[in-house]
Parts: structure tokens; C-alpha cells; sequence
């Protein structure tokens, strides 16, 4: 039982997306009830997809250096689509050499993560700032020309500083044995 009305027609409100209802209709006159009406059944539209923040990578990388960020998300509804042209999206134009467009490679469906790497797609590749510091290259999930879920930043740390080690043994003069060398 859903509701009592006069008129010829009812509007159900507050349904739940990708959901099937099923109706059936019965007339009252005074104390007189008809027979139930055939069953008519719907459903609802899709969810509208979301996606939540698994993980996106931070990199410190010396200046000028190719490196791979990875981003992976759960789709927390709905779901992603490549033939809708769902993707990740760079949104603040610093891309540092990636394609800022990162495409969704297969259906993806509630529950279900999705990683965007070099390994989906080739142009997933950033070159470092040639000058130490620390930068950001934000990104968000867009499905169907709308941008879902959060704001995600790939943290970029650039250190010139070239690294140093000392080779505290064997001492001067010695064959080095795989076994008894150590280096700081």
C-alpha cells in the first residue's frame, strides 16, 4: 500500500535509483472495492556514479626526472563507463607533461576500484620541475562532462641534492667479498 487518492494519477517520490517497483491499482466506491488492476513494474534511473580516494602517489624525484604517478579509486556508486567518456581530469593545468586527459579503459562498477597508471595508458607520465621545491598536480574523476568524487593531488617533492655514500669497509687495498663490505 503506497497511497490513497481521488485522482486519476499519482507521483511515488523518495524512490532509490537503479531500483524496480512494482504497482498495481484498486478502485473503492463506498463500501465497493474493485479487483486488483494488472501489475505494472519501473526502475528506476542508475545510480549517479561517485567515487571515493583510494590512493594517489607522491614522488620525490631529482630535477628534471621522468616519473609514473598512480591514482586508484572505489566506485562508490553508479559506475564508470568508457563509452560515456568517463575519465581522470586534470583541473589545475599542471600537468607536468602528462595528457590531461586519462581515460577510463573498462566498465567499473560499484565496489570496484580502478587504477590510473602508465600501465592503462602510455601518456600517464610526468617530468619533474627542473628546479628543487614542492609542487602539486590536481586531478578529479569526470563522467558524462560532470566532475564527481574528490580533488586529487599528486604530490611532486624535487631534490637536487645529489645523494652521498661512504664505504666505511673493506678498508683501503682490500678485495672486496659480497659478504663483508658495508656501505653508509
Amino acid at each position: 500500500y503506497i497511497a490513497t487518492t481521488t485522482s486519476t494519477s499519482y507521483q511515488d517520490t523518495g524512490l532509490n535509483c537503479n531500483t524496480t517497483y512494482s504497482y498495481y491499482v484498486k478502485a473503492y466506491k463506498g463500501s465497493y472495492e474493485s479487483d486488483q488492476s494488472n501489475t505494472a513494474s519501473a526502475t528506476t534511473h542508475e545510480c549517479a556514479p561517485d567515487v571515493e580516494l583510494i590512493s594517489a602517489s607522491s614522488h620525490i624525484v631529482q630535477p628534471n626526472t621522468v616519473f609514473s604517478p598512480t591514482v586508484v579509486v572505489r566506485v562508490t556508486s553508479g559506475s564508470l563507463d568508457p563509452s560515456r567518456g568517463d575519465h581522470l581530469h586534470n583541473i589545475d593545468g599542471n600537468t607536468y607533461g602528462a595528457y590531461p586527459v586519462q581515460p577510463v579503459k573498462h566498465v567499473v562498477n560499484t565496489g570496484e576500484t580502478y587504477t590510473f597508471d602508465v600501465n592503462n595508458d602510455s601518456s600517464f607520465q610526468m617530468t619533474a620541475p627542473g628546479s628543487d621545491g614542492n609542487y602539486q598536480s590536481l586531478w578529479q574523476v569526470r563522467v558524462g562532462g560532470d566532475y564527481i568524487g574528490p580533488q586529487i593531488p599528486i604530490s611532486i617533492t624535487v631534490d637536487g641534492t645529489p645523494p652521498t655514500g661512504t664505504i666505511t669497509s673493506p678498508a683501503a687495498g682490500s678485495y672486496i667479498n659480497w659478504n663483508d663490505f658495508t656501505i653508509t
